[in-house]
């Protein structure tokens, strides 16, 4: 049987594939920071543990935020997003611009890679299709 689709081509009740790539990268992202937090117990370089958790606990809020179709967890989600890019700018142009100096071509590519990320999320968060489906 084929299905109607309306103008965002969304069956329904279905979730967008859009959104789902934005809950599957929040839980991807959780995923990989409680393996970094199970094999280094205390990271030696990079975030401390207490930011590491709070990355954890974060994501998983605002993917499970989606999962509801929350309104709220559409701005929660565009918030941290823009609070990560804006983070990531600052730190590496103005207050410690020495770290991308002395980064490898491999880290300033993930740096460059998250900060695209964050902001195509950000602006497909901005879309009709998001805004029209994330209503609760």
């Amino acid at each position: 049987m084929i299905e109607q689709l309306d103008d965002d081509g969304v069956a329904g009740d279905d979730v967008p594939i859009g959104v789902k790539f934005v809950i599957c990268f929040l839980l991807t992202d959780a995923a990989r920071r409680i393996a970094e937090l199970l094999i280094f117990a205390a990271p030696p370089v990079g975030p401390p543990l207490f930011v590491l958790i709070l990355w954890i606990v974060t994501d998983l809020m605002l993917a499970a935020l989606l999962g509801l179709k929350t309104t709220a967890g559409r701005f929660w989600t565009q918030a941290i997003l823009l609070v990560h890019i804006f983070y990531l700018g600052h730190t590496l142009a103005v207050t410690e611009p020495y770290l991308w100096l002395n980064m490898s071509l491999l880290s300033r590519c993930k740096v460059l890679t998250t900060i695209v990320i964050d902001a195509f999320i950000f602006a497909y968060l901005c879309g009709r299709s998001a805004r029209t489906h994330l209503v609760n």
